[in-house]
């Protein structure tokens, strides 16, 4: 019993990376997975432990990729400094000449720079949050069909 409330907390915080870019969290599932059955050797088919090293891979590779592609684009360092530089001028100037003259100010020096390449940010942002929800996806089903055949 023990054994397996650890292997179900190994792939929910496996669940919880596939949020982060850099942390591979369906790998992570998947070596739950796999202790699991060093551990306690269930019977299970080969083709499930296959279909699930191919999800894994499939989603590594897959949103390294596309998040690649998009930082083609559009750097994901340019987009996060943009949108932060922007707020914080945007409160600097408030603070410096008051909230009406700040904001006239931002307008009329930085907005109308900063302003058009705002779209492609928030669009990259969105794409971002997209593969991050697709991996939160994959994981959460190898964790059913982890549970469903190995518990």
């Amino acid at each position: 019993m023990l054994l397996e409330i650890l292997i179900i907390l190994w792939m929910l915080i496996g669940l919880g990376c596939t949020l982060l870019p850099q942390v591979p969290g369906t790998l992570l599932i998947f070596t739950a997975m796999g202790a699991y059955i060093l551990l306690n050797k269930p019977v299970i088919p080969d083709a499930f432990m296959w279909f699930m090293a191919g999800l894994v891979v499939i989603v590594e590779i897959g949103t390294r990729l596309y998040r690649g592609s998009l930082n083609s684009r559009c750097p994901l360092k340019l987009a996060v400094d943009t949108i932060v530089g922007n707020i914080a001028a945007l409160v600097a100037s408030n603070a410096l000449v008051g909230m009406a003259a700040g904001t006239f100010f931002w307008q009329a020096m930085i907005g109308k720079t900063i302003m058009p390449r705002l779209d492609t940010y928030f669009q990259v942002w969105v794409n971002l949050l997209l593969v991050a929800f697709l991996r939160f996806l994959c994981g959460g089903l190898m964790i059913i069909l982890a549970i469903k055949y190995l518990f």
